[in-house]
């Protein structure tokens, strides 16, 4: 396994046996991971974007174990991390660690700061009570929690001073790999920012890996040095972060982009604006083909409706899963007009 890699992921799925539609529905099994391949590198942020419902943060909670895949393999360290019984799983929690979306229902409302931040303390070591409290105080006071805040209840603190809580329960067992799961967007703009200025700081500070989901490409591009786009289960388009905004492949990718408030993309390119119509086909009901077919733009006739689009190199370091996506990008393939929109005046 090549060294820069820590965690790899191959052919991960993730199934849920869920209730059919009726009264004598029938129970169905549907993937909300399917056959995800990814890699990530040592202190790098790989951020992960798409639609909600599109699976990222089932994968992200099955990459760290929280909910194993169905099957598929995930290495951490070199390590095939899904054939861990309970015991080596309880170990090597240590160094995966996620940082939940909604910063008041992911903490124990009975609990003090000091309890939360604590607890895998308690679990996973064998330091003195005396040891746990210094530990704690130092992880509070390096995300920016006042002094004092280890006697505090949840609710006595703000917002982002309880998503800050959340971030110093994550770093406490001095992981090596955090996912953070939306965690600035259940936060106001002016909060969002100082939360993604900490997590950056830590990054450099303490050399972690993160995998950054969310559903705001804006976002995404502010921390992340590559971006996987995920589409009902399945990553579409990876490459860098510059390229996934000033050159992306994927339908998709384009349409997410041309969904960015102006001024947030003010530096990317004016493209022709695409219109996406509908929602997401459901997961107990994908259309043949390729997944995107029903609301792509550049849908073509017979390949996309009978062909799935592998995700292969289109370029050093850029993958995509489209049949047709050099002919889009080279402009031999246009969008139908009812579903583009004229592009926007720069602001």
């Amino acid at each position: 396994m090549n060294e820069d890699i820590l965690l790899s992921a191959r052919d991960i799925v993730r199934e849920y046996r869920v209730a059919g539609s009726g009264t004598l529905g029938r129970r169905t099994t549907i993937r909300p991971v399917n056959n995800v391949n990814l890699d990530i590198r040592r202190g790098e942020t790989l951020g992960l974007v798409g639609e909600s419902g599109s699976g990222k943060s089932t994968l992200g909670r099955s990459l760290i174990m929280v909910d194993p895949p169905t099957s598929g393999t995930v290495q951490f360290g070199g390590q095939d991390i899904t054939r861990l019984r309970r015991g080596g799983l309880r170990r090597i929690r240590t160094d995966l660690q996620m940082i939940f979306q909604d910063p008041y229902a992911s903490l124990n409302p009975r609990w003090r700061a000091q309890d939360i931040v604590g607890e895998g303390l308690a679990l996973q070591t064998r330091l003195s009570g005396r040891e746990r409290r210094d530990r704690v105080a130092e992880v509070l006071e390096r995300v920016g929690l006042p002094a004092g805040a280890a006697e505090k209840y949840p609710h006595e603190f703000s917002g982002g001073q309880r998503q800050r809580l959340g971030i110093a329960r994550a770093l406490v067992l001095n992981p090596q790999l955090i996912v953070a799961d939306e965690s600035v967007s259940a936060l106001d703009v002016s909060v969002q920012s100082r939360i993604l200025n900490l997590l950056q700081d830590l990054k450099a500070d303490l050399g972690l890996t993160y995998l950054f989901i969310s559903h705001d490409l804006a976002v995404v591009k502010y921390v992340s040095d590559r971006v996987a786009v995920m589409y009902l289960g399945r990553v579409v388009e990876l490459a860098s972060s510059d390229d996934v905004y000033a050159a992306p492949l994927h339908p998709y990718t384009l349409s997410l982009l041309c969904a960015i408030p102006q001024s947030s993309r003010s530096a990317a390119p004016v493209r022709q604006r695409l219109v996406l119509h509908g929602d997401p086909p459901s997961l107990s009901r994908l259309p043949s083909g390729c997944p995107f077919r029903t609301r792509c733009p550049y849908v073509q006739p017979t390949r996309c409706d009978s062909e799935l689009p592998p995700l292969r190199s289109a370029a050093p370091g850029h993958s995509v899963a489209c049949h047709w996506a050099e002919d889009i990008a080279a402009g031999r393939i246009t969008p139908r007009a009812d579903r583009t929109a004229a592009a926007p005046t720069p602001a």
